[in-house]
């Protein structure tokens, strides 16, 4: 998806890069009348989040969709504005009550997508866009087929390294595992 902008201002409109037959075409996306679901999707430490905020900021009419998880918050984090924080009781209880568009354990940690905010907001015609691992992309595009999907690719495995240690978030085992 290739958001346009012009002097830092945002055009209202959303151009897909498509690749068909070995060759790659741009068309103009348009919602439909429900709203749409945009997954991005990849690896930990490829820009995801980068990427999404880049969007959110220069596409006034997408919504971000805030994830659950287990994992411990970090300083910078904040509950219900960069993850809903639960406990591992709390996450398992959601999950049984069918609380989650997806849900996957990563590393050691429960993430989900609650399904209720995201279904509301669709039938109001709001576009939503998620940033998720790609155990929980592969459920959504299972269950909402209709939804754009956006795999990142990192540059290589020393640039994904080098951005996890940046952080400074997280242990030498988490930045090992990921």
């Amino acid at each position: 998806i290739v958001t346009c902008l012009c002097n830092d201002s945002p055009i209202d409109s959303i151009y897909i890069l498509e690749n068909k037959n070995m060759s790659i075409t741009m068309k103009q996306w348009s919602a439909p009348n429900k709203g749409a679901l945009f997954v991005v999707t990849g690896p930990s430490g490829t820009g995801k989040t980068t990427l999404v905020h880049h969007a959110l900021a220069h596409t006034p009419h997408i919504s971000f969709s805030i994830s659950a998880t287990t994992r411990p918050k970090r300083s910078t984090e904040e509950n219900g504005k960069d993850y809903h924080f639960m406990d591992t009781q709390t996450f398992r209880k959601e999950v049984e009550q069918g609380s989650f568009l997806e849900w996957a354990k990563v590393y050691d940690n429960f993430y989900g997508t609650p399904k209720k905010p995201i279904q509301d907001a669709l039938n109001r015609g709001q576009s939503i866009i998620l940033d998720i691992d790609p155990q929980g992309a592969a459920q959504v595009r299972a269950r909402m087929p209709d939804c754009t999907s956006i795999f990142i690719l990192p540059p290589s495995i020393d640039v994904i390294e080098s951005r996890l240690r940046s952080r400074n978030t997280d242990s030498e085992d988490v930045i090992s595992a990921r």
